[in-house]
């Protein structure tokens, strides 16, 4: 069953044609990773997905009901974590229930709840600025889940910190994706990365982007990145991406 449906999506800014007949689907509880060249549509996308922009063509189906506007059941972390940086925390992640209304007692526990689940208990009382960029990761997704979304869209979430501390981050996404079930749109400008995390790869064009390509990922977890499937799909991806920097033009192909 699909959670997410795309179907003929298209997205102008003034006469600036960004996105033309876009089609796409993210079942429930897939881990769903895009990639594609810079400048193809990507966040737009995601914005069009979380209801932040609805000036579009096209449907866009969201457990089969039309996006309008804000939607509940979505959460959206973005590459930089976009916290407060005076609040704590334990007050980011709080916040979003202290607008609601939710009496301090209860989002207290809901947000330690949150901050257990992302690995920060006994940094609820730091400030940003005395966080690592990984933990500032872990902060913002915290501050989403206190939502209890069904989606997650992740616009680049990991892409501003190191080496080591991505690896560290995608093995925490994968463990959090096994206990909620939540079902998770990943953009990435990682081969590696989408190779990694993702049930299925979309692969989108340049723009006005389209889907170029989308590959079935059945390489079985946890996975090993030097293993054979592993660097055989990542030199898959990496070809169409050549094509599409070459400016080759091919129709939509399915990978299995």
């Amino acid at each position: 069953m699909s959670k997410i449906v795309v179907r003929d999506l298209t997205k102008r800014f003034g006469d600036l044609l960004v996105i033309k007949d876009l089609s796409f689907d993210v079942k429930e509880r897939e881990l769903l990773c895009m990639v594609g060249p810079s400048g193809c549509g990507k966040s737009t996308i995601l914005r069009i997905l979380v209801g932040l922009d609805t000036d579009f063509e096209g449907e866009v189906m969201i457990d089969g009901e039309p996006v309008i506007g804000h939607n509940p059941k979505i959460g959206l972390v973005f590459q930089e974590g976009a916290l407060f940086m005076w609040r704590t925390v334990l007050g980011n992640v709080e916040f979003g229930l202290e607008v609601k209304g939710v009496d301090k007692k209860r989002r207290r526990e809901i947000s330690m709840d949150a901050i257990r689940m992302v690995g920060l208990e006994g940094f609820e009382n730091c400030y940003p600025h005395e966080l690592s960029g990984g933990m500032k990761q872990r902060a913002a997704l915290a501050r989403v889940l206190v939502n209890d979304p069904e989606i997650l869209l992740m616009d680049e979430p990991f892409a501003a910190v190191d080496a080591q501390t991505r690896n560290i981050l995608q093995e925490e996404l994968i463990d959090l994706w096994h206990r909620t079930g939540n079902t998770i749109l990943f953009v990435t400008h990682s081969i590696d990365e989408a190779v990694y995390l993702g049930d299925r790869i979309i692969v989108l064009d340049r723009r006005p982007t389209r889907v170029r390509a989308t590959f079935d990922n059945t390489i079985p977890r946890p996975r090993d990145r030097t293993s054979a499937p592993c660097v055989e799909l990542r030199r898959k991806i990496l070809g169409v991406l050549k094509e599409i920097r070459a400016g080759v033009k091919e129709d939509f192909t399915t990978f299995k």
